[in-house]
Parts: structure tokens; sequence; C-alpha cells
């Protein structure tokens, strides 16, 4: 099936493709080619994220990102390529983010793609779309950093440079404990709350992908890659594969499903 909108084109291989992403399976991960990405935009304009089909060349509209702290969480494989595209202003044909540093306005557009290094990675999109790649596993290790620093601190201001007894010390000890596991709760917190953020983003997208699909009965079907024979209680039936990778499947069985 296609749906063409001006020059995007979307085909129910792709669209139940990015479902697929969207919906976070666990095997993307441990096949060894998933990996969970977040595209953030820290820029002054709205951003379309598009996913980009390399087989076709068509471009998947995704989401719209808002501007200064618009984010998009999803799963993703390996080499996969994302196109961001600024938004014009108050949908005319330039953007006013570009035009402020003395350019003309022209809206940009960039790419992003998924690395075959860390397994969680996020693209920081700035001013003029440039880019920035942040580690998280730095990330991760400097948040620890500051977190024990914190507590360490609370330590050391009640220490001084005194000598204290061993029930002071104990009592010491407890205090910084404390401290760690307030802030080791609040670091969970927020993260199970972006989680849950994720999860529900991911089933809105999916739902509003699938009626796309449906939309209109009259478009034409897509047509398999391949057509296989499947034999089920003795009888012998068509299967159209539209799509098949390690991670991730798309089958079609012909009258798979009677009136008997």
């Amino acid at each position: 099936m296609d749906m063409k909108t001006g020059s995007l084109v979307i085909t129910v291989a792709q669209t139940a493709f990015l479902c697929a992403i969207l919906l976070g399976q666990a095997s993307l991960v441990s096949s060894g080619q998933g990996r969970r990405i977040q595209i953030i935009n820290d820029g002054r304009a709205k951003i379309d994220v598009f996913w980009v089909d390399e087989t076709g060349g068509t471009h998947l509209i995704m989401e719209r990102l808002d501007e200064k702290d618009g984010a998009l969480q999803l799963n993703s494989f390996v080499n996969h390529t994302f196109m961001l595209q600024e938004v014009p202003t108050n949908g005319g044909r330039f953007c006013s983010a570009s035009a402020t540093k003395g350019e003309d306005g022209t809206c940009k557009s960039t790419h992003v793609t998924v690395g075959g290094g860390d397994d969680d990675q996020v693209f920081l999109v700035k001013n003029g779309m440039a880019v920035e790649h942040i580690d998280i596993q730095f990330e991760a290790k400097t948040g620890a950093s500051e977190l024990v620093s914190d507590c360490e601190a609370i330590g050391k201001k009640e220490l001084g440079d005194r000598a204290i007894a061993p029930s002071e010390a104990a009592r010491l000890i407890k205090k910084v404990t404390r401290c760690m596991e307030s802030k080791v709760m609040k670091r969970f917190l927020d993260a199970k709350e972006e989680v849950t953020f994720e999860s529900q983003t991911r089933l809105k997208l999916g739902a509003q992908l699938e009626n796309y699909t449906c939309a209109d009965d009259n478009l034409p079907t897509t047509a398999p890659i391949e057509t296989r024979i499947w034999e089920h209680d003795g009888k012998e039936m068509e299967v159209h594969v539209f799509h098949e990778r390690k991670a991730s499947k798309i089958h079609a069985i012909k009258n798979f499903i009677t009136l008997e």
C-alpha cells in the first residue's frame, strides 16, 4: 500500500517496520545490531525527524520536536539513518533561527546515522542544525561522581579536623548512606518517568501509523519481496514476505482466516 503526501511516500512494509522499531522489541538489542537512540532538539527552531529508507530513498516522518528540549527516544539498528529538517516559521518558507545567524533564513537539514558503538546513543541538535554526539558512558561516570561528591561533602563537613569515637563514626556513615539512598532513589524515579513517557509515546505513534496504512482501501498493496508455501494442518498456504531480518519479520499468509 502506498500513501503519498507531497514528496512523502509511506508503504505498508516501511510503516510496519517502523512500528516494530517504535514498539521497542527486546530482540533489537539482543541481536547485537539494535541500539537505543535519543534525538534532543536544543535549537531555536522546531525540527521534523524522518526515518530514511536507504533501499528506496523515501523519507518517513516520525515526529516533530519542539524547540529547546523537544526529544524523541526509540529503538533502532546500526547504520539506520535519520534526516533532521528545520520547520519553517509560521508556515512560511524560511526559518528565523537560521536568519538570526546572519544567513538568508533558508531552512537547513542534516542527517544522523546510528553507529555500532554504544548501545545507548544521544544526538543533541544545536542551532544551525549542528549535531553533537553525546558520550553516554562518560556522562554516566560524571553523574555518579557528582552524586558521590555531594554526599562526601556532607561527611567532611560533619567530620571536620577532629577525631571521632566509633559510635560517632557509625552515625556519620548512616547519614552519608541516607544521602546516597535519597539521591539514587531520585535518579531511579527520574529514569522511570522517562521510560513511562517513552513507552506511551511509542504506543501512540504506533497506533497513528497503523491508521495511516489502513486509511485508504483503494491504494495498491506493496509487492512482496518473496512468496513461499507453508504447510499447516495438511494444507498448503501462500506466504508473502514483505520484510525479513534476524530481529524483525513481516509475513502475510493468504486466506489464513476463512468464514469456516
